[in-house]
């Protein structure tokens, strides 16, 4: 073999072999972002189950700029999100973050009975886009009459 045909060799190796790993590259980044949509999504469901849970145990709700307040008897429980947290205050003092990731969270009266809750959570990293969900849920130990 002469030199000339090992640098040709070497070098047909070295393209193969970029190309290959280009590819793996590649298909690392298209698992990492399905880990973060996943992460987003169970993010969501964690905090549309702790507003639900209130939600449906309670006589009032009254949203405000920003979260909502939860009368359930003698029990209110505020949700807002800051700094990216969902948090949740239980009216005795303490005010614990639920769920991070929050972009933003909008409440707001649909109806007499009804409350709709837009959650929009941030994607952790590129190309994980931002989720978004929308629900309404009606307090069920509301009277007839409101």
């Amino acid at each position: 073999m002469s030199l000339v045909e090992v640098l040709i060799a070497a070098a047909l190796t070295l393209s193969v072999m970029g190309g290959v790993l280009a590819a793996l590259a590649s298909a690392q980044a298209a698992f990492v972002s399905q880990s973060d949509a996943a992460d987003v999504r169970q993010r969501m469901r964690v905090g549309v189950d702790a507003i639900t849970r209130d939600l449906l145990v309670a006589a009032d709700a009254f949203p405000f700029p920003g979260g909502i307040l939860i009368v359930s008897g003698s029990r209110q429980d505020t949700y807002y999100a800051r700094a990216g947290t969902l948090r949740h205050d239980d009216g005795e003092g303490t005010d614990l973050p639920v769920v991070d990731g929050v972009r933003d969270v909008v409440f707001e009266r649909v109806g007499e009975r009804r409350v709709q809750v837009r959650l929009r959570m941030q994607g952790p990293s590129w190309p994980a886009p931002d989720t978004e969900i929308i629900f309404d849920e009606a307090p069920r130990n509301r009277g007839p009459g409101g």
